[in-house]
């Protein structure tokens, strides 16, 4: 939607001359837009050519582990919300997970912040963690994953919390 079409005209000033390149980056950012539709495990590994397009584009914008995506600006808004609070949760209203993962957090009596991912959080957390989906769970600016599961065997919200780390992660 609109992030595609800002990426695009961010690619035509930046290489105004290159149609070819143009062509490549909206085919993979296409791509990665059809993809965000599709709820499958092997998603995130999918989606990965266009985030690398984008990042061989313009690698200044994509550097270090956990501030790596910035589109159309000085500031990240993903990294804004990820710092703006101990727990984040990046989520969407019409997911199930999302709503299974805070209401287990309010179980326990977890503070957290729940933001609506938008296409640019969704593009900010793939180039973080290899994963664009929601839930995404963030303590103290670390990534724990989602409801069930993340990127380490101990992620995931409601294993955590039955095991004690999340509220060892806080402490």
């Amino acid at each position: 939607g609109d992030l595609f079409l800002s990426i695009s005209n961010t690619v035509v000033q930046a290489f105004p001359s290159d149609s070819m390149m143009l062509r490549h980056v909206n085919q993979r950012l296409a791509a990665a837009t059809i993809l965000s539709k599709i709820r499958l495990p092997q998603r995130a590994a999918l989606e990965r050519p266009a985030l690398h397009s984008f990042q061989q584009l313009f690698p200044g914008n994509c550097s270090g582990a956990y501030r790596n995506f910035t589109a159309g600006g000085n500031h990240d808004e993903t990294q804004n919300a990820i710092d703006s609070h101990d727990v984040v949760v990046f989520s969407s209203d019409s997911c199930p997970f999302c709503t299974m993962a805070c209401e287990a957090l309010d179980a326990h009596g977890i503070a957290y912040k729940k933001v609506e991912r938008t296409g640019e959080h969704r593009l900010g957390l793939l180039s973080r963690t290899g994963k664009g989906s929601v839930p995404s769970v963030w303590i103290k600016g670390t990534y724990v994953g989602g409801c069930n599961d993340g990127i380490e065997p101990w992620h995931g919200v409601l294993p955590m919390l039955k095991s004690g780390k999340f509220k060892e992660m806080l402490a």
